[in-house]
């Protein structure tokens, strides 16, 4: 498999070199089976959240939709959300946020590069 690499300018924007470096091994680290794990761990976490929140969105939906009783009736505390189970952590990773923090600083680092002060 080719070495994939970060290009020294993106957008007419040039990247530090650091930062290349950082990208570069968070790629490498990306394309080992640990790696491919923390991702498809991450992106599990991420839909489960966006299950919850649509499944949210759709019961208030309904019960604004919901026509209204004819005799009042006594109102019912509302059930609290129960928040997604996430996946146990896959063998031979220690942190699998570990990754999604590390590509959230490379991006953190790259837009205090491109529009912090000059």
């Amino acid at each position: 498999m080719p070495k994939t690499k970060i290009p020294k300018t993106i957008a007419g924007v040039k990247v530090p070199k650091e930062l290349r470096k950082a990208g570069n091994k968070l790629i490498d680290k990306a394309h080992s089976p640990e790696g491919r794990q923390a991702i498809a761990t991450g992106l599990t976490m991420a839909a489960a959240a966006m299950a919850a929140a649509t499944e949210r969105r759709a019961r208030k939906t309904a019960a604004s939709e919901a026509p209204a009783p004819d005799a009042p009736e006594a109102p019912r505390p509302p059930e609290p959300p129960k928040p997604p189970t996430p996946p146990s952590p896959p063998e031979g990773i220690a942190n699998p946020m570990m990754l999604g923090t590390m590509i959230g600083d490379a991006v953190e680092q790259a837009m205090k590069r491109a529009f912090g002060p000059r």
